[in-house]
Formats: C-alpha cells, sequence, structure tokens
C-alpha cells in the first residue's frame, strides 16, 4: 500500500477524481516534506489531501 500526503491551496473537488491525481497533486501543491509557498490570500488555510494507493496485483491477498 502507498499512502501519500499532500498539501496545497488551489485543489478543487474534481481534482480527487483525476486518473492523474497525483500529478494534480503536485503540480497544485507539494508532497510532504517539500515546503509550501505563501498564501496568495491573507489568513487562507491550505488544504491537505491524502492519496491511499493498492497495487494492481496485492501480492498478500489477505481476503483469501
Amino acid at each position: 500500500m502507498c499512502v501519500r500526503l499532500f498539501g496545497g491551496w488551489d485543489f478543487e473537488d474534481d481534482d480527487a477524481l483525476r486518473r492523474d491525481f497525483v500529478v494534480v497533486c503536485c503540480s497544485k501543491g507539494g508532497p510532504m516534506g517539500s515546503d509550501l509557498v505563501a498564501a496568495t490570500e491573507e489568513g487562507r488555510s491550505p488544504e491537505f489531501w491524502l492519496c491511499i494507493m493498492r497495487p494492481k496485483q496485492d501480492q498478500f491477498n489477505w481476503l483469501g
């Protein structure tokens, strides 16, 4: 399982449905550990998105 956290200012709800979700999150923000640029509007809070992916072929099929 791959878990990634992204932070940014300009995420849109539809971004979560895109096949290139990770690319969009990196272009509109940054992955955990990177520096966020300052907000364009004073007093604005960043958004954080979590991406959890399972490999297509799971080597460890726990459900049998």
